[in-house]
């Protein structure tokens, strides 16, 4: 599966990412996600590779939908329970003993 990621430039953590005029909730929510990946990605060893799969196919196709997820009615609560959700995965990861975790 080609990594949504680490195929191309990721910038630093530490970065200061710019948000755009255009639309800047859904830049705040793209980067949120993108955090999430980040600590997947630094966790990895700690699931399964099927686990690793399924979260981050899941990952791209909300930050590639997220322009039109955050116009969408309701999106703040949509967002937050995706981002909490995604949130108890990579949370779990940092509380792995070392055994991946499916």
């Amino acid at each position: 599966m080609q990594r949504f990621l680490t195929d191309r430039e990721v910038p630093s953590p530490r970065a200061s990412f710019p948000i755009t005029a255009a639309c800047p909730i859904a830049e705040f929510y793209r980067q949120e996600f993108i955090r999430l990946h980040r600590c997947l990605q630094a966790h990895r060893d700690a699931f399964t590779p099927q686990a690793v799969n399924s979260v981050e196919a899941a990952l791209v196709r909300v930050i590639a939908e997220i322009d039109k997820l955050s116009r969408a009615e309701g999106a703040d609560l949509v967002v937050a329970r995706l981002l909490k959700e995604f949130g108890v995965v990579a949370r779990l990861a940092g509380w792995s003993d070392g055994h991946p975790v499916h």
